[in-house]
């Protein structure tokens, strides 16, 4: 008996076409279909796609289980194992003993003292970003929204991780190789036969292109930091970083890998969430005169601190509303390594699944008025928190989320107290999964000075 066998025996199956199955509505709308498939059997349903197949869960519990309470029944799937064509070993692509030990080396990177540098570089690039912007409005011409937050996202994550600010050049350059990497590496995931990385097809061949392209860009300067003066970033302290034997814990081709994976796990995620932030205020200037008051009466025009940051409810609100509606990570896969039970039903070994966290956090039974923009459900306490993991939970919480949280707070707060924005298109966005849950066009914004 199969493994597909034994979960038709326990769980309900999605009906998809006798060869291909989902294959066709996975590909054209990846974050919808494991939502609608979990939604619609109970939370938790066997769906295929070409000749594998996944168990859909949108089910809060049975997400928290299998990323908190019996995690060692789990474990990172293949997807993640096949992007070390792109991203090395980092922490990204590796689970178990070698990524805890990974984990624990890297943390020190992250600590309190590291978020105090951040908020001043953060400001810093924000405010180069508005300048910008203000081309933009005497030109009369709409900003980019996606493409300026991409931007400043890359330049702020140049600054923690480097001490360089990321030029236009290489940001556009990295930001594409980053998206079409991870586009053919998804293919790949969910392709009937992908041919073996050696053999010299035509995406083969794309993709160790676009890992050159990032690799070049990292080596770069962590070879120039043989020769620079010490400097107080996230790249220094990983060469700090020592094993107590006093030896070195990161040679130079895993401050590579680790150096590429925070990029790379880091700008798109932040853009895409702010990007999405704009997007939502400038279709509700009544709420974003709310938000603007509380800038306003905290801030008095100034840059936000960290101290300053733990006053503005209504701000990390709207932050968290646009996490919960439009995920960055709309679902993660895992493969179940030791059978597991859940509600009297049996997961067997070898189990796939995909949990959707964008199904969850979007789901009418957890969520009042599930499908609207109240972030005013974040000022309360009446609110579901184990349904609420943009940033997941359990040892694979991102080890950037209080990064994300920062430059994103201190962006927005920097751009409302500066403008009023409205969007130049009043067509709906519609929602795309690539490597985040990205916006399907551009978000083109209108500026009003205050």
């Amino acid at each position: 008996m199969t493994v597909a066998d034994s979960v038709a025996g326990d769980f309900p199956q999605a009906r998809g076409h006798w060869l291909f199955g989902h294959a066709a509505q996975f590909a054209a709308r990846a974050h919808l279909l494991p939502a609608e498939v979990g939604a619609g059997h109970g939370g938790i349903a066997w769906f295929r796609i070409l000749h594998k197949r996944f168990l859909a869960v949108t089910d809060a519990s049975y997400i928290r289980q299998v990323l908190v309470t019996k995690h060692e029944k789990y474990e990172r799937s293949f997807q993640y194992r096949n992007s070390q064509v792109i991203n090395g070993r980092g922490l990204l692509s590796t689970d178990g003993p070698f990524w805890l030990k990974r984990r624990r080396q890297i943390l020190p990177a992250f600590r309190p003292d590291a978020l105090q540098r951040l908020a001043p570089s953060t400001s810093e690039a924000t405010e180069a970003m508005l300048a910008s912007w203000e081309g933009y409005r005497q030109r009369g011409e709409p900003v980019p929204a996606i493409a300026e937050t991409q931007h400043l996202s890359l330049s702020v994550i140049g600054r923690a991780l480097l001490s360089t600010d990321v030029g236009r050049g290489d940001s556009e350059r990295f930001g594409a190789a980053v998206r079409d990497s991870l586009h053919l590496l998804r293919r790949r995931n969910t392709s009937w036969m992908a041919p073996p990385l050696w053999l010299p097809t035509r995406g083969n061949r794309h993709l160790h292109m676009t890992r050159a392209i990032l690799d070049s860009y990292v080596t770069r300067h962590i070879a120039e930091r043989q020769h620079c003066p010490v400097r107080h970033d996230i790249l220094q302290t990983m060469r700090q970083a020592r094993e107590p034997d006093g030896s070195i814990s990161l040679d130079d081709g895993a401050l590579r890998d680790e150096t590429k994976t925070l990029f790379i796990a880091g700008f798109e995620t932040t853009a895409t969430a702010l990007a999405w932030t704009l997007y939502a205020l400038a279709g509700r200037p009544a709420l974003a005169e709310e938000l603007h008051d509380e800038l306003h009466a905290v801030l008095r025009g100034a840059a936000p601190d960290l101290d300053s940051l733990k006053r503005l409810p209504l701000t990390a609100a709207v932050l968290n509303e646009t996490m919960r509606l439009y995920p960055s990570v709309y679902h993660i896969s895992r493969e179940c390594i030791e059978e597991d039970m859940y509600d009297g039903r049996r997961i067997p070994r070898g189990s796939l699944l995909l949990l959707s966290i964008f199904g969850m956090q979007r789901d009418p039974a957890l969520w009042t008025d599930a499908e609207d923009f109240r972030p005013q459900r974040f000022l309360g306490s009446d609110w579901p928190r184990h349904a609420f993991m943009p940033f997941i939970i359990g040892k694979h919480t991102c080890i950037g989320n209080h990064f994300a949280l920062t430059e994103m707070m201190i962006a927005l707060a920097m751009i409302v107290q500066r403008y009023r924005l409205a969007l130049a298109d009043p067509r709906p966005v519609g929602m795309q999964a690539r490597i985040t849950l990205a916006p399907d066009r551009e978000i083109a914004l209108r500026l009003d000075p205050r």
